[in-house]
């Protein structure tokens, strides 16, 4: 009776009370921690930036390394005051949609490009940033992906902040 008391003890602690405790703890980061350890997309890049009409547009480049389907976009333009603006981002002339996903192990290159309102277009500092949400084989949560963001006037140097 000892014995089976000891073997009882043992397996919780070594193992029920800290899944019960990291449970959680993976439950509400995992999906930050699969982004930084797996991305979906890699090798992102831009080139190309410059002005279309009323439109900033560039080239977008990126490898998409693993199996997942995209969900979703959002584009934020921030302004040099600070504002910051939900914006619709065209993908070779149409709204960028989740259909249009590349497969997986190929490289894509899409030319971007984003409205800028006629008040905002003649303002010194603008920075598009984008994020897309993408659902993996385990579904348990969507996986964040920043997006490779521009900025005008400016170099083509990553955004992610």
């Amino acid at each position: 009776m000892m014995i089976r008391l000891k073997k009882i003890t043992a397996v919780l602690i070594g193992w029920v009370i800290p899944l019960f405790l990291l449970g959680p703890l993976i439950w509400w980061s995992g999906d930050d921690v699969e982004a930084r350890l797996f991305p979906v997309l890699q090798n992102q890049s831009v080139s190309n930036l410059a002005w279309e009409g009323e439109n900033l547009c560039w080239d977008w480049t990126a490898t998409k390394a693993r199996d997942a389907m995209q969900v979703g976009y959002a584009w934020q333009l921030t302004v040099d005051d600070g504002d910051t603006y939900s914006v619709m981002v065209l993908a070779d002339g149409k709204p960028m949609r989740s259909s249009a996903s590349t497969v997986t192990g190929q490289t894509q290159t899409r030319h971007l490009c984003v409205d800028i309102p006629e008040p905002l277009s003649s303002r010194d500092h603008l920075v598009v940033r984008g994020n897309a949400r993408y659902l993996t084989w385990h579904g348990r949560w969507l996986v964040p992906q920043v997006l490779h963001g521009v900025e005008w006037p400016g170099d083509l140097g990553r955004i992610d902040r």
